[in-house]
């Protein structure tokens, strides 16, 4: 069954979600099952394609680790599928949420992000390049809001959730806020910090020199 549409998104306003509103973190083959198993919008013409694009949506969202308004930006000719062996590129992806005075001192923040080839994120990749073959130019020719609707009648869930779920799994799996801010372009690893969930079982060996 479709999730019922937000009251925020029908023009009323509802007290804003944030990462605390997220009670657990699960895993990826979790989230992979929400994406794959999720309701289509009901679409009266292309519902195929749609389909397709919808959920490569959820998934770059997921994989990127990404706000919406940055994976709205995505064109086709940023992916690079050359030049890394194990990994298609996403050549000069903008980093938003930066301060006014901070741009103009330094510019757009741009990096090279990784879709895995192979492993364990492998079937995030292969859900979005179901669509990019399909896709136009500019990749989801839609709107931010337009984005969150989607993404919340599919998933019961809000664009910003499957990034923190992403972030929360890099953080843990490099175990260092400061490695992952420094990948996914985040200025302050504080930000961050408090996805790091770890017990001392986990260290004993590094306890022990």
């Amino acid at each position: 069954m479709p999730h019922p549409t937000p009251t925020w998104l029908k023009g009323k306003r509802e007290k804003r979600r944030t990462l605390k509103t997220i009670d657990r973190y699960i895993d990826p083959d979790q989230v992979y099952h929400v994406i794959v198993d999720a309701p289509i919008w009901p679409y009266k013409k292309d519902k195929e394609l749609y389909a397709k694009r919808d959920r490569a949506l959820i998934s770059i969202l997921y994989l990127m680790g990404c706000r919406v308004n940055e994976v709205l930006r995505l064109t086709k000719s940023q992916f690079d599928f050359d030049s890394d062996p194990d990994f298609i590129i996403v050549k000069d992806f903008q980093i938003s949420k930066r301060k006014q005075k901070t741009l103009k001192r330094e510019g757009i923040p741009k990096l090279d992000v990784p879709l895995p080839k192979i492993g364990t994120f492998a079937k995030f990749t292969k859900i979005f390049l179901e669509y990019y073959d399909e896709a136009p130019e500019k990749l989801f020719k839609i709107g931010r809001k337009r984005a969150w609707a989607i993404t919340n009648y599919m998933t019961g869930k809000w664009c910003h959730y499957f990034r923190s779920q992403r972030l929360s799994h890099l953080v843990n799996l490099f175990r260092s806020a400061l490695l992952t801010s420094r990948l996914m372009g985040i200025k302050n690893p504080q930000t961050i910090s408090h996805y790091y969930k770890t017990i001392w079982k986990e260290h004993r060996e590094e306890l022990k020199k």
